[in-house]
């Protein structure tokens, strides 16, 4: 399955939580992810090796917060927003499915950075 591109613009110092749905098929429906854990990387460039942020289900940056119809959340709290001081990037977001074999990149894209004036 091709995954769906969405390009993303995160404010530096400010909180952002992004809601997401995986659907598939012809009609879409909604595909239940019980079970699944989610990964998602930005970096500079995809052929970079230095990782500007992670978020997992495991550190609770991603929560799935309705597995039957496929319903997950990003979360970028005011304090890592904060630390980024680059402008442009790309992400990637993974399912690993409860086999922790299968993976499926749901989502794609670039990242946009608006860098903080005000500061402490």
């Amino acid at each position: 399955m091709q995954p769906g591109r969405l390009d993303l613009t995160l404010y530096q110092g400010s909180t952002k939580n992004i809601q997401i749905q995986w659907k598939g098929g012809d009609p879409s429906v909604p595909i239940d992810i019980t079970g699944y854990k989610a990964r998602m990387q930005i970096r500079k460039r995809v052929s970079d090796s230095v990782v500007i942020d992670s978020l997992t289900t495991e550190n609770s940056r991603i929560a799935i917060t309705d597995a039957a119809l496929g319903k997950l959340e990003l979360r970028f709290p005011a304090a890592v927003t904060s630390a980024i001081a680059i402008c442009t990037g790309v992400y990637d977001l993974e399912l690993v499915a409860p086999d922790n074999v299968t993976v499926y990149r749901i989502l794609e894209g670039s990242v946009s950075f608006s860098l903080e004036v005000t500061r402490d």
